[in-house]
């Protein structure tokens, strides 16, 4: 737990650079470019009095080449930020869960459900004192549904931790980040895991991973079906592990460890990733 507090500390100055709603401050690409047009015009109306069409035309070729070169270099540099700021909020869940552990000796359920076995507040509200958000948790009303008519209200309020800088397929009030849950697990359902429930580790189980434009509301219990991860990384054919990011998406273990898994990645060892007493062997990089 130690390193994933040293791992948060580290990640604040790249989640300011990029910001949790893709908007703050810093240059735009727009900017930056009408900042290179202004520059450049300002040499070419210097050089026209002087009536030398070959440094004219120089000029403008010159201009062409930069803004060519320089809006993929914003863009790479601007989403290399984003995924940074992810992988913060991955690392922040992945603290919050610890911590949610150390006070309960187990990790949070999937969902809570009512005598009826209906299903009722999803772990990402139980999560919320672990997430410097204990007067929304208070607010929260646990003796309605989560869609009630008082919890409805609290809609707005998503913490910043849950959503992608990079998701932009992501609703207003939707997560980019879901629990693999289902049975083998380390989200079985209503019941908690157990750090003795580990067999293969918990820094060889994954807990949250992205799925972009997931369409599930923040307080709304439900997640990422194991079933689901028989289509790989970054499917992008429904619900699945996936994201914005080129090439990988990012997942946290339960030891609160973050890392990225290419889209190469087999469907077989994403599965092995996903349980936590299979003993299935990993051999395949990710």
């Amino acid at each position: 737990m130690n390193n994933c507090l040293y791992s948060l500390l580290a990640c604040s100055s790249a989640a300011d650079a990029a910001g949790h709603s893709g908007g703050g401050g810093g240059f735009s690409e727009v900017g930056v470019v009408a900042a290179v047009f202004a520059a450049v015009l300002l040499v070419i109306i210097a050089v026209r009095p002087l009536r030398r069409p070959a440094v004219f035309a120089t000029s403008a070729v010159a201009a062409i080449l930069l803004v060519a070169f320089l809006v993929p270099a914003v863009r790479q540099a601007k989403e290399a930020a984003r995924r940074s700021s992810c992988n913060c909020n991955l690392k922040q869940l992945g603290l919050a869960l610890q911590n949610y552990a150390d006070v309960y000796q187990c990790f949070p359920p999937a969902y809570t459900t009512d005598a009826r076995g209906n299903r009722m507040h999803s772990w990402r509200v139980l999560l919320l004192p672990f997430l410097e958000q204990k007067a929304l948790y208070e607010q929260y009303h646990f003796d309605e549904p989560w869609n009630g008519p008082h919890n409805r209200l609290l809609a707005d309020r998503i913490p910043p931790a849950y959503c992608c800088p990079s998701d932009n397929l992501r609703g207003p009030h939707e997560v980019s980040y879901l629990a693999i849950t289902g049975p083998g697990t380390a989200w079985p359902g209503s019941r908690c895991a157990g750090f003795g429930d580990f067999k293969d580790g918990t820094s060889n189980t994954i807990s949250i991973a992205e799925s972009a434009g997931s369409g599930i509301h923040w307080m709304e219990p439900r997640d990422l079906p194991f079933e689901t991860l028989a289509k790989g990384v970054n499917a992008k054919q429904g619900l699945g592990v996936c994201s914005q990011h080129d090439g990988a998406a990012q997942v946290s273990f339960c030891d609160g460890g973050v890392t990225l898994l290419s889209d190469t990645l087999s469907a077989e060892t994403l599965q092995a990733l996903a349980t936590k007493a299979g003993g299935e062997p990993v051999d395949e990089p990710f």
